[in-house]
């Protein structure tokens, strides 16, 4: 089945042209998500963002456009996406700040600081 056809079925509420959507590219897709989180996230981060790939073509095929590319790689963009947001997600709740907002953060004194200067700085 051609790319056109699939997401034609898909738009027509086919569950087994899905289903071919998924067995040919959850590999592809779990490749993208890992490489991106494997420092960071955990199995369920990575099977959350490739599953809401799916999800996103299932509730909205509409959104494919084949005329500004091929299926393989719209869903690798939206896999790539999804990551780097879940990224962003997970290191947002560890505060890498240096001082700033950091609770617990602890301030050095601008004396102590100076006074380990070299001479003419």
């Amino acid at each position: 089945m051609q790319e056109k056809n699939i997401i034609d079925a898909i738009k027509a509420g086919d569950e087994q042209a899905m289903q071919k959507i998924i067995c040919r590219y959850s590999r592809l897709l779990w490749s993208i998500v890992g490489a991106v989180l494997s420092q960071v996230g955990t199995t369920e981060d990575m099977e959350e963002c490739v599953a809401d790939v799916f999800i996103d073509l299932w509730e909205h095929p509409q959104k494919y456009d084949e005329s500004r590319g091929g299926l393989k790689a719209w869903l690798s963009v939206i896999a790539r996406n999804k990551a780097i947001d879940r990224y962003r997600q997970k290191n947002k709740d560890t505060d890498h700040s240096f001082g700033g907002n950091s609770a617990g953060a602890r301030k050095i004194p601008a004396d102590s600081v100076r006074g380990s200067l070299p001479a003419g700085l």
